[in-house]
């Protein structure tokens, strides 16, 4: 009895008893060690989700077989049956009952096991509906709908999961109701039937009811409690998303995570976590760098312009809008520095030109701030010519043996057509 009861032998004890040996070999199942799992009716459970070191039993169902024995004139113990899915402990009611499965003696308490009969305790009780306690079949009659041992049950977010994934994704999500905390808690096997109802109802209603439940969590977070993922989700980013959990469930979790964080704005829009593709774009240091201004600075002009996105936090990068950038870019003035390098001359060569009188009585009348003017005035007259064949004007001045200054007094005149890059 012991090697049947784990798949060893099924067939020959079927031979043997004129059954059909395919039929009570479907109904058995196959441990695979090696994966810890169980394999019972083409689908895969945890090694720990199956066990035969207990008898359980619906005690209704036993009464049942005693009564259709008492009918037929046959002892009941010869026609009672234990059925294969009483061995999964994650289907702890009877579907079609509504009571709880059973693995005690009502009169003394005394765990049940495979050497004793099904219909009596050791101690002489007998068993039945005084040991009936009502419980929720709804997680049993969805996981023996995926074992095809009742009519189908439709959650479409459990659905496309190994019936192994689907049991520990509701048993994730039934823990989700608790309260906030940043790992996840351990759930003593008393209480994972409670999770399992609770997470298949929010499978069912998938994801509205997630969801609200996210809202609660964001809602009931303390103000002094450091922005992020992990602040606002706790355990559901850290375990469920990032973590050990089965592929599936986090598959299924952490785009609805994803989406509701950047809607209240716990992380940004393009930030690239929890799987998302972010565009191409540019981020703030870069944009530092185009316009030669500091990180703050740049920072606090895309501020102005509302061009960081929300949910963005200090030391995370985020992305930026590439036409917001390209506005930014176009109306700040290019540097000092940046214009010198434009025009290929350095801080003494430009000092030079600018107390140069012949540039002087090209400038502006009333200029001031004479280098940058002059600057700015000379590449206001460049045309843009993309391309590498473009040489610098000290250079050309110097190939050409034109001096610079007069060089830049033509172009400040209009007379010396310049490109830039």
């Amino acid at each position: 009895m012991p090697e049947m009861v784990t798949g060893v032998a099924v067939r020959p004890f079927a031979e043997k008893a004129g059954l059909d040996a395919d039929v009570v070999a479907s109904h058995s199942p196959i441990i695979e060690a090696a994966s810890r799992t169980v394999r019972l009716r083409a689908q895969v459970l945890r090694l720990g989700d199956w066990s035969v070191r207990s008898r359980r039993r619906c005690p209704l169902c036993i009464d049942e077989d005693k009564a259709e024995a008492r009918r037929m004139g046959i002892e009941p113990g010869w026609w009672a049956t234990s059925l294969a899915w009483w061995d999964i402990r994650s289907v702890d009611v009877c579907h079609r009952h509504g009571v709880r499965m059973t693995d005690e003696c009502a009169a003394c308490g005394q765990r049940q096991t495979w050497r004793g009969g099904l219909l009596r305790c050791g101690c002489g009780a007998e068993h039945g509906s005084n040991a009936a306690e009502e419980g929720d079949p709804a997680v049993a009659s969805y996981i023996l709908s995926r074992l095809s041992y009742v009519p189908p049950v439709t959650v479409p977010a459990l659905d496309g999961m190994a019936l192994v994934d689907a049991i520990r994704t509701m048993e994730l999500l039934g823990a989700a109701r608790l309260d906030w905390r940043p790992v996840k808690p351990r759930r003593p096997d008393a209480d994972l039937p409670s999770d399992r109802i609770h997470g298949l109802r929010l499978a069912m209603d998938w994801p509205m009811s997630f969801r609200a439940l996210l809202d609660g969590l964001v809602v009931a977070r303390p103000a002094d409690r450091a922005d992020g993922l992990l602040s606002a989700y706790g355990w559901l980013y850290s375990d469920i998303c990032v973590g050990d959990a089965p592929r599936a469930t986090a598959d299924l979790v952490a785009p609805v995570l994803r989406e509701h964080a950047v809607a209240n704005g716990i992380i940004a829009r393009d930030e690239e976590r929890l799987g998302a593709t972010v565009p191409h774009t540019i981020n703030a240091t870069a944009v530092a760098r185009r316009i030669g201004r500091s990180y703050a600075t740049t920072r606090r002009m895309l501020e102005a312009t509302d061009g960081i996105p929300e949910g963005s936090r200090r030391g995370v990068p985020f992305a930026l809008d590439l036409a917001l950038v390209d506005d930014l870019l176009g109306a700040v003035a290019p540097t000092a520095a940046q214009q010198r390098a434009a025009l290929g001359v350095g801080r003494g060569q430009a000092r030079r030109l600018v107390n140069d009188p012949i540039v002087l009585g090209s400038l502006p009348g009333g200029t001031t701030a004479v280098a940058d003017t002059l600057l700015h005035e000379v590449l206001a007259r460049a045309e843009p010519r993309p391309g590498r064949d473009l040489v610098s004007l000290p250079l050309a001045c110097r190939n050409m043996s034109v001096p610079l200054n007069v060089a830049c007094r033509e172009v400040l005149e209009g007379k010396l057509r310049v490109s830039r890059c």
